[in-house]
């Protein structure tokens, strides 16, 4: 799995989980689950598109909390990053000069 990726992946889902909120139902919470999975998955497999495809994704919850009489979960997304094409091939990446 791709490092980079991660982290992007990780950041995605904690602003996925700031955007959904913290609620003081746990019911709540647990039905956003899958929404936020959805979710999650989509923007992680457009944001890759044309550098990764991205296989088997899955989003859980890693940790659960209360704070402030809050529910707080924090979600990990996973994924088989293949890669599409060579890093040398990729537009981001500068070529050597000469």
């Amino acid at each position: 799995m791709n490092k980079a990726g991660v982290k992007f992946g990780i950041i995605l889902i904690m602003t996925a989980m700031c955007l959904a909120g913290c609620s003081k139902e746990k019911a709540f919470v647990d039905s956003c689950d899958s929404e936020i999975a959805e979710q999650v998955t989509s923007i992680m497999q457009e944001s890759q598109k044309g550098r990764y495809n991205l296989e088997n994704c899955e989003v859980f919850v890693t940790e659960e909390s209360k704070k402030d009489g809050y529910v707080v979960r924090r979600m990990t997304f996973q994924a088989d990053w293949k890669r599409v094409r060579e890093p040398i091939d990729d537009p981001l990446i500068m070529k050597p000069q000469g």
